[in-house]
């Protein structure tokens, strides 16, 4: 009922990028802390001639620290520093199960930025389609999706680098 109008449509779409990144931030956070706690602990101990920890325990928690701390510390930026806008042609679609029950769809532009997509509210785009996308930047998550239809009078005057490559020949 409330999909049809745009202005909901588009505060929803709004509210469901940040919120996504709000939970990335919240379950990635905290374990990036604590596995950072634990590798600072074990390697001062290390370092100083403790017996506790192992290299190998030192390897692991950096790892992990390192994963933990990109995934959360980006959707964190992401959060404060807010979204920014980017038009392009899109290349190639395709979606990917990431994990044992989530599905991610994804697009590429043209100037080879990939971007997560909501299938729900962007399943639109496709192939060869000439788009707006609002974004985070640092995530790639997209917030809002237009498509842009370009003339070839308008798309002949732009430079060559800027053109939409509609050739399919």
């Amino acid at each position: 009922m409330f999909d049809l109008d745009p202005l909901i449509r588009r505060t929803h779409q709004e509210r469901r990028a940040r919120n996504g990144l709000l939970r990335n931030a919240v379950i990635w956070l905290p374990l990036f802390t604590v596995t950072g706690g634990a590798l600072l602990y074990f390697l001062f101990s290390k370092l100083t001639g403790g017996d506790s920890g192992t290299w190998f325990l030192i390897v692991v928690l950096s790892i992990l620290s390192f994963l933990f701390g990109y995934q959360g510390i980006h959707a964190l930026l992401d959060l404060i520093h807010g979204d920014t806008t980017t038009e392009g042609l899109v290349t190639r679609r395709w979606a990917r199960t990431d994990s044992l029950v989530m599905r991610s769809h994804y697009i590429r532009l043209d100037g080879n930025e990939i971007f997560r997509i909501d299938n729900l509210f962007h399943g639109e785009a496709k192939a060869g389609d000439y788009v707006r996308v609002r974004y985070y930047p640092r995530s790639a998550v997209v917030i809002e999706l237009e498509k842009i239809e370009v003339d070839r009078d308008e798309s002949a005057a732009l430079p060559e680098g800027d053109r939409p490559r509609l050739n399919f020949s």
